[in-house]
C-alpha cells in the first residue's frame, strides 16, 4: 500500500512539472507575440558591395537594399550625389545588420530595412546630416521617433537639404500616409491616390513634422 501511495505521489509530481513548464512556455510564446513577434526581432547580416544613391545598397551576390523609413533626393534633385557618396562611404565593403518592421522579406535579394553597422542607425545618420528627408510609411514606422528627431537637428542647422531656398508655397499640401509623400493639390500623382486615404496638410512643416517625404514630381 505505501508503495502504491509513493507511485502515485511521483506520477503526480511529474505531470505538475510538465504542466508548469507547458505553462511558462505558452506564457513567453505569448510575451513574444506581444512585443510584436520574433520574426520582427532577428537580424540579417549582409555584405554590402557599394552605394546606388543616397537610400539604396547593393549587397552581395547580386541584392538591393532600400533604406526603410527616409527618400534621399533622385538624380534630377540637389545633393543627389553628395547622398550617394556618403552613402557609399557609410557602407562600401562593410557587414550591416538589417532590422525590420515585421516578418523577413520572402526575397532575399530585395530587401527594405533599417540598417546599422555595429550600434550605428544609416538611415539615421543620412537625415541628421541633411541628405535624406525622413519618410515614414504604415509599414515603415520602428525607427521613425528617432529620425524625426534627427530630422529636426538637421533643420535646426540647415545642413544639407535645409540649407536650399524653399520652394513657392501653398495654402494646403495632399499626403499619402500609404507611401509616405506630400504633394502641391495641383500634382497629377494627388489624383492617382485613394480619396479615402488623402490627408490635408496647412504648411510643409507640418508634412515634415509628420514624417512625410516632398513629392518628386511637383517639388511642394
Amino acid at each position: 500500500m505505501e508503495a502504491d501511495k509513493k507511485s502515485v505521489v511521483v506520477r503526480l509530481s511529474i505531470v505538475l512539472t510538465l504542466f508548469l513548464s507547458s505553462g511558462a512556455y505558452l506564457a513567453w510564446a505569448l510575451m513574444g507575440d506581444a512585443s510584436g513577434g520574433h520574426n520582427s526581432d532577428r537580424p540579417r547580416n549582409i555584405d554590402a558591395k557599394r552605394a546606388i544613391n543616397g537610400h539604396t545598397v547593393k549587397f552581395k551576390p547580386d541584392g538591393k537594399l532600400t533604406y526603410a523609413g527616409i527618400r534621399a533626393p533622385y538624380e534630377d534633385e540637389s545633393f543627389f550625389e553628395e547622398a550617394k557618396a556618403r552613402n557609399d562611404e557609410l557602407v562600401h565593403g562593410k557587414e550591416l545588420r538589417l532590422r525590420f518592421d515585421g516578418d523577413p522579406p520572402e526575397r532575399e535579394d530585395r530587401v527594405v530595412a533599417w540598417a546599422f553597422d555595429g550600434d550605428t542607425l544609416l538611415n539615421e545618420v543620412l537625415v541628421r546630416e541633411g541628405l535624406a528627408y525622413v519618410r515614414l510609411t504604415a509599414k515603415q514606422q520602428r525607427f521613425g521617433d528617432r529620425l524625426l528627431e534627427a530630422q529636426l537637428d538637421a533643420q535646426s542647422a540647415r545642413r544639407g537639404l535645409w540649407g536650399l531656398e524653399p520652394p513657392p508655397l501653398e495654402s494646403q499640401y495632399s499626403a499619402d500616409p500609404k507611401y509616405g509623400n506630400f504633394h502641391r493639390p495641383s500634382c497629377d500623382e494627388v489624383r492617382k491616390i485613394n480619396q479615402t486615404r488623402i490627408i490635408s496638410l496647412e504648411s510643409r512643416e507640418d508634412a515634415f513634422h509628420r514624417g512625410f517625404a516632398p513629392c518628386d514630381r511637383c517639388r511642394p
